[in-house]
C-alpha cells in the first residue's frame, strides 16, 4: 500500500494513462492487471504496476466497476485520465460507453465521448504504438547516458 501511495503522490495532479490486461491466475480466477503511465516531475515517462484485481468475469461492467473502485481507493481522478489501453480490447469500448452513460457530469461524459472517438481512430492507434516504441528507445538511451561509467559505443 505504501508503494502505491508513492506512485499516486508522484503522479500528483498530472495527467496519466491507464493500461489494463486480463489474466487468469493459477487459481483459475479472472484477474485484471492495471498499469499507470505518466510523466514525472523530471520529465521522464514512467510506467508503474498499480494492482492486480480479482474480477468476477471480464465483462465490460465488471471491469468498469473494478476500475472505478480502484480509482476511488487510491483517490485517482477520472478527469486526469488521458489515455487508456487494453489488451484484448474487444469489450473495452463497452466499458467506455458505460462510463459515458453513467457519467455524473456533462464534463465527464464529454471526456469519455472524446476518448471513444479518439481510441477508434487508426491514426491514434498507430501514433500510440509509435510513441511507445520511441519512448522505450529514448528511455534506454537516457538510462545509458546517466551511468557514471559512460561507454559511448554502448550508449549508441
Amino acid at each position: 500500500m505504501e508503494i502505491t501511495r508513492v506512485i499516486v503522490d508522484d503522479i500528483g495532479d498530472s495527467y496519466f494513462s491507464l493500461m489494463v490486461d486480463e489474466a487468469r491466475g493459477a487459481s483459475i480466477k479472472q484477474q485484471m492487471g492495471v498499469v499507470l503511465q505518466y510523466v514525472n516531475k523530471n520529465g521522464h515517462v514512467i510506467e508503474r504496476f498499480l494492482a492486480l484485481v480479482h474480477v468476477p468475469d471480464t465483462s465490460a461492467i465488471s471491469l468498469k466497476n473494478a476500475i472505478d473502485c480502484l480509482f476511488a481507493k487510491h483517490k485517482l481522478s477520472l478527469s486526469r485520465l488521458r489515455g487508456q489501453g487494453y489488451d484484448g480490447a474487444s469489450n473495452m469500448r463497452e466499458v467506455l460507453q458505460n462510463a459515458h452513460d453513467d457519467g455524473a457530469s456533462s464534463n465527464s461524459r464529454g471526456i469519455v465521448a472524446s476518448l471513444i472517438d479518439k481510441m477508434e481512430n487508426y491514426q491514434f492507434v498507430f501514433v500510440m504504438y509509435l510513441m511507445r516504441r520511441l519512448l522505450g528507445m529514448t528511455n534506454e538511451l537516457s538510462l545509458a547516458l546517466q551511468q557514471k561509467d559512460q561507454n559511448i559505443v554502448q550508449a549508441m
